[in-house]
């Protein structure tokens, strides 16, 4: 006969004739405690009706059925639009798969107190998806000498399954289009070189310099940090080159969106008229600026969904993940790039 009402930990253990911390251990799924114990805390567990019976299907499963997200430690990670499109595609995937989600954040405290470790070992998750992941982020390689099942996100480490954008060519594409359009003078506002996203986009920068037939100019290249004001100090350098670019190239929107501020308030240029400035991400928040940002666009929540499938897949098969993937950029037109003046427009 099933009972009613809220059973406590207390309950199961003088059912099961053991102690409430030994109770606690196997819900905790700690492995110390031995298969008879367990399947008898267990049986009691159920016994008990709770409707759904979540913590004994986990136990029976051996799995925690919860994933791990692991975000850097930048400034407003959790509010900044690229990371939360991100989540939006993990947790989708998730959810869909009657997963759950838990986010922690890899700065000091977390590192310090070796929770990247802890969690999957103690059985509190059965995988992480770690977005973001440079190449500084020693713990990512700890993970994986443990065979720790992860995917990164929209970043690549040797020996990691991955789902990343071909920002590489995307890049390469945007500078071919800018000098379409006849621009000579096109400078870059680089992004974290220890980033993948940073390192692809400076390289697909100058192999489109390359592709067009223009030389690449070292004192039209600084370097930023992804963010808007770094994408202001860097833009303010620039356009006080001589002579100035008569294109800027952001390797995100956010710096672009910086660089758009600087030119306008402080330079007193037209956009695109006298500057044509263009970005790389994708962000919805671009589609609400004047003028409207011409940018190249990630398909960021799908590359969130399919690193999510790509660590299930693995787990479901009792493996850790191996696929790595590369999904397709495209450039999305906006109204901040045009033919510079003097020059006629490209047809």
């Amino acid at each position: 006969m099933r009972r009613s009402g809220k059973i406590t930990i207390r309950d199961i253990a003088k059912r099961a004739g053991v102690s409430r911390s030994t109770v606690s251990l196997v819900i905790n799924g700690d492995p110390r405690i031995s298969d008879g114990t367990k399947s008898k805390v267990m049986k009691i567990i159920d016994e008990a009706g709770f409707e759904p019976n979540t913590m004994a299907r986990r136990l029976a499963r051996q799995r925690s059925e919860t994933i791990l997200v692991v975000l850097p430690p930048t400034d407003k990670v959790l509010t900044d639009f690229y990371f939360a499109e991100a989540i939006s595609g993990i947790a989708a995937a998730l959810s869909e798969a009657g997963f759950r989600l838990l986010i922690e954040i890899a700065n000091d405290k977390f590192l310090q107190r070796r929770d990247h470790m802890k969690l999957y070992r103690e059985g509190a998750v059965d995988g992480m998806l770690i977005v973001g992941a440079t190449t500084e982020d020693k713990y990512v390689q700890e993970l994986l000498d443990t065979k720790t099942p992860l995917v990164l996100v929209n970043s690549r480490l040797e020996g990691a399954a991955s789902v990343v954008a071909d920002n590489r060519t995307g890049t390469k594409e945007m500078v071919e289009y800018l000098a379409s359009q006849g621009h000579e003078r096109i400078a870059f506002i680089g992004g974290l070189e220890i980033t993948t996203s940073g390192e692809d986009r400076s390289i697909g920068f100058r192999e489109g310099l390359e592709a067009a037939g223009l030389p690449f100019n070292e004192d039209y290249r600084l370097w930023g940090n992804f963010s808007e004001e770094s994408g202001e100090e860097c833009a303010r350098k620039l356009l006080a080159r001589d002579p100035k670019p008569t294109a800027l190239m952001a390797a995100n929107d956010m710096m672009a969106l910086g660089a758009m501020r600087v030119a306008r308030d402080e330079f007193k240029l037209r956009i695109p008229e006298d500057l044509s400035i263009v970005g790389a991400d994708g962000v919805m928040l671009t589609r609400y600026v004047e003028p409207r940002l011409t940018t190249i666009t990630q398909p960021i929540f799908e590359i969130g969904r399919m690193a999510t499938q790509c660590l299930l897949d693995a787990l479901s098969q009792g493996g850790v993940p191996t696929e790595s993937l590369s999904l397709p950029t495209s450039i999305q037109l906006g109204e901040s790039a045009s033919y510079p003046q003097g020059k006629i427009r490209a047809q």
